[in-house]
């Protein structure tokens, strides 16, 4: 086990939390809100909701999908460390525009970003 691995260890729990929020909030935003909003008394009004939480959603699976890849190419090369660290970190702000995962999901990442940043490579 390498120096590195608790950087991609919370790197990749990040990027599957954020992937999973996303999707299961793009699935409710496409297929659950068309539904149910109908019989609210402002259905007319919560199509904007519905396209704004989309976008927000396809935003967060994007972002998760790049922390997950940056957790992955952690563990593959470890000699680029910080540069993967970095994308991780400034994807899992990112991804606090879609919820985050949670919010847990982004601040996971977030800190396995600073973890591989300040971690030295021998």
């Amino acid at each position: 086990m390498s120096n590195s691995y608790p950087a991609f260890m919370l790197s990749l729990i990040s990027g599957i939390i954020i992937l999973i929020y996303s999707t299961l909030r793009l699935y409710w935003s496409l297929l659950v809100m068309p539904i149910s909003h109908e019989h609210w008394m402002m259905g007319p009004w919560m199509n904007g909701l519905q396209s704004m939480m989309s976008t927000f959603s396809i935003i967060g699976i994007i972002a998760g999908a790049l922390v997950f890849a940056g957790a992955i190419m952690m563990y593959k090369v470890p000699q680029q460390l910080s540069t993967w660290g970095i994308i991780v970190l400034v994807f899992s702000l990112l991804s606090l525009i879609a919820g985050g995962g949670l919010i847990i999901g982004s601040v996971l990442g977030f800190v396995g970003g600073l973890l591989a940043i300040t971690t030295k490579t021998t």
